[in-house]
């Protein structure tokens, strides 16, 4: 009987694990019987003792023997601490020594240049963008350093580039080299759709099963598994279906402890609490099939967090995708960013632009390097910083792929592309924008010109006209996320300036109070209140004469604005607002209360979820305080240096040498 060694041994066993394991599949019965057979091996049990009739043919287990008279050479050899298959090993043992280097260096430049992997799995991956786009991801190192210290500081990656880009088949390259790299890895996908997800991890499980003919020449440790003919006793490598529609696990794998997979999909329903992730991949969660709906919005972050606990404290989250409205999970992500270190985030329209000193893109610029003047990556030392040289360009130059097809952006496909689209749906897939500039009503510059940042220059109390106009939540309403929001304002010369605010959830003791506090600003008392009408007007309105009264108040009467019922009347109001900017008639002052929550509804706007502090400023605008029929100073242009040279002069003749007389004439 030829005795069986402890690698072979080990490595039936794990072949046996990874069909035969109920999280793949198996039993936990057939898991017993398969390591019942690996322990009488180890111990060197006489198999002739059994009766071949009480074995389930099922159970029979074909396991790596070197039979006397076997050649050495079809014995297998480990590398990375990776078994090899036996006919891809007694290849590699007789290659020729140039050979061997320059497989082992190819070996290692996949593993380390995703482009240059890419390559290998027949993608058509260009420089420009996909050296930059690869570089958003945690870098990968020969020999693999611990997982956990890939990257030790930033384990989150955010990456939103623009339809078209080719940032899912970056995910997809960057996977299999993580797996390349960690073949014990634990990997979790996540999508829009499980059906999606599907395909997504078909495409992966795809480039191990139906791999390039390279591949398989560089990494059959990950393609093949050994078999050896009972008939014939000869050994094969043969390649097995790794898994299913929503997992696999490849033949490298060496640890077979682990109840997950190599790879899996996963949604918030589906993930099971005792799955434990090495790297999340998020990728296009939020689409074009669920951007619309608010509460759908809500489900896809509601997902995303339900999924944060699987990751493994030492792991990485990875999240791709384009921005369609805002409040979405993208936009909250990167407002947690702002004080959390972990993350790293990348966002990139569909435009480019070429440097001033070394011509080269804009994307071969390294702004981690230096926000203010980017070294060119391209370049080295030759270009003293990114400088916009005023070309416009594309982030995907036009490329021609290995099979002679097409690939990239041109400017006139651009044009052609937002004038199919539309201006709303070509910012949100190719700018990363959820609001068109076309559709804008309220942008930043508009905004910061009708700013006021020294409160020196708001008109004084004496010189004005104070009043309070609030727009109060409907306490009927079912969603008590509603504001009630009130802007003390001074009216001068035709103009309106906001000075303060006041906001919050309130009862009717706490709007009262909240009104009364209004009436007794210490920098001055307003003179009118203007509210917008709603169910509880009437009882308001007592509660605030009873406590004026109650104060000793001279008494400021509220005036009811009813809103409008026809359909539009609300964006009308608020859409107002933009001609009493344009026309300097409406001012905001940043020391305000609640100053940069109004500018980032405006901004959003139409497309905010919540427009408490637009609508009540559209109130602002309309209500009848009489601004509208005053004008406003005359804005007194400063000449120019030019101007003033060539401006009449008039003398009055008194002094003796005042230019008013011809020299040498007295």
């Amino acid at each position: 009987m030829t005795r069986l060694t402890q690698q072979e041994i080990q490595s039936a066993y794990r072949t046996l694990a990874k069909s035969e394991h109920p999280d793949v599949g198996g039993s936990d019965e057939r898991m017993r019987a398969a390591t019942t057979l690996r322990d009488a091996a180890v111990e060197g049990h006489n198999w002739d003792e059994v009766d071949p009739a009480n074995i389930d043919p099922q159970a029979d287990v074909c396991v790596d023997v070197d039979d006397e008279g076997d050649d050495d050479n079809i014995a297998t050899i480990m590398i990375d601490g990776v078994v090899f298959p036996r006919i891809a090993s007694q290849r590699i043992r007789s290659m020729p020594a140039a050979e061997r280097v320059q497989w082992n260096a190819d070996r290692i430049k996949a593993k380390t240049d995703t482009l240059y992997l890419a390559e290998i799995l027949d993608f058509d991956m260009q420089p420009e963008p996909h050296f930059q786009l690869f570089a958003q991801f945690p870098k990968m190192s020969y020999p693999p350093k611990p997982l956990g210290d890939i990257d030790p500081l930033t384990k989150k990656r955010l990456i939103l580039w623009s339809r078209g880009t080719f940032k899912t088949s970056c995910v997809v390259v960057y996977i299999v080299q993580f797996i390349l790299s960690y073949p014990d890895v634990r990997i979790c996908f996540l999508t829009g759709s499980d059906d999606l997800a599907k395909l997504q991890l078909a495409r992966v499980k795809r480039l191990f099963e139906v791999s390039t003919e390279r591949f398989k020449y560089l990494f059959p440790e990950y393609v093949y598994v050994s078999r050896q003919n009972r008939r014939t006793k000869i050994w094969e490598d043969c390649q097995d279906a790794m898994g299913n529609a929503h997992l696999f696990t490849v033949p490298a794998r060496t640890n077979v402890t682990f109840a997950e997979p190599t790879m899996t999909i996963s949604t918030a329903k589906k993930a099971k609490a005792g799955s434990h992730y090495d790297v999340i991949f998020a990728d296009d969660i939020v689409n074009e099939n669920n951007f619309r709906s608010e509460k759908m919005l809500t489900r896809v972050y509601d997902d995303y967090v339900s999924l944060l606990p699987l990751l493994d404290p030492q792991g990485y989250l990875v999240i791709s995708g384009t921005r369609y409205s805002f409040g979405d999970t993208y936009e909250l992500i990167q407002e947690s960013a702002k004080t959390n270190p972990n993350w790293k985030i990348s966002v990139r329209d569909c435009w480019s632009t070429g440097c001033k000193f070394c011509g080269c893109a804009d994307i071969w610029h390294d702004k981690d390097a230096d926000i203010v003047q980017p070294p060119c990556i391209k370049c080295g030392s030759a270009c003293p910083g990114f400088k916009s040289n005023g070309a416009i360009g594309t982030i995907f130059p036009v490329a021609t792929t290995r099979r002679g097809g097409t690939i990239g952006f041109t400017l006139k496909f651009l044009a052609d592309q937002k004038l199919d689209l539309g201006a709303a749906a070509f910012a949100n897939q190719y700018e990363n924008r959820p609001l068109s500039s076309e559709l804008q009503t309220f942008t930043e510059p508009l905004l910061e010109q009708q700013t006021i940042r020294d409160a020196r220059l708001i008109p004084d109390y004496f010189a004005s006209t104070s009043f309070v106009v609030g727009d109060l939540a409907d306490s009927d309403a079912s969603d008590m996320t509603d504001l009630s929001v009130l802007y003390l304002c001074r009216k001068f010369q035709g103009q309106i300036f906001v000075i303060d605010a006041a906001y919050g959830r309130w009862g009717s003791a706490a709007l009262v109070d909240n009104i009364l506090k209004m009436l007794l600003r210490p920098d001055g008392r307003p003179s009118a209140i203007y509210l917008e009408k709603n169910n509880g007007s009437g009882h308001l309105n007592d509660l605030v004469i009873a406590r004026q009264i109650q104060l000793g108040l001279p008494r400021v009467a509220i005036t009811w604005i009813k809103a409008g019922n026809i359909k539009g009347s609300k964006s009308r109001r608020i859409g107002n607002c933009q001609e009493a900017l344009k026309s300097k008639r409406l001012w905001l002052c940043a020391g305000m209360s609640g100053y940069q929550l109004l500018v980032d509804q405006l901004i959003k706007w139409p497309r905010v979820k919540r427009d408490d502090f637009c609508d009540a400023l559209g109130m602002v605008v309309e209500a009848p305080h009489g601004a509208g029929f005053e004008t406003t100073p005359q804005t007194q242009s400063a000449l120019t240096w030019l101007g003033k040279l060539n401006q009449p002069v008039e003398y009055d003749g008194g002094g003796a040498n005042d230019g008013s007389r011809m020299c040498g004439v007295d």
